[in-house]
């Protein structure tokens, strides 16, 4: 478990209780505390520190949150991080693609072209 992923799981004990079911089941909280890290493993401590906010915002109930509600949120974050794609580059990418679809038909025509040449008709 990396120092990030523990961090948040402090964060979350310190802030928030557990689920009633959890409370007086230690084994239970282990477990889904595992279930936690399985989810988080894998990201940088900036981007799961950026979603934590977010988690809060989307609770319903003041209790720890559904593991794929973090997921959901640090997947979000991490989308918005990107780099947006310049416009020049969505230009190309765009005359490529009707490139190769435009390639495509023509072959597929001229297929069928050579075969209707060769029919007996």
């Amino acid at each position: 478990m990396t120092q990030a992923v523990k961090n948040i799981l402090a964060r979350m004990q310190a802030e928030l209780p557990p689920s009633i079911h959890l409370r007086g089941n230690a084994e239970a909280q282990e477990q889904f505390l595992a279930d936690y890290v399985q989810v988080l493993s894998g990201w940088s401590r900036e981007v799961l520190e950026a979603a934590w906010p977010v988690v809060l915002s989307r609770q319903e109930f003041w209790i720890w949150p559904r593991p794929q509600q973090i997921h959901d949120a640090r997947k979000q974050i991490a989308d918005q991080r990107q780099q947006p794609i310049s416009l020049e580059e969505r230009r190309q990418e765009a005359q490529d693609q009707r490139f190769r679809t435009g390639t495509s038909r023509a072959v597929f025509i001229q297929q069928c072209s050579r075969k209707l040449l060769t029919l007996d008709l």
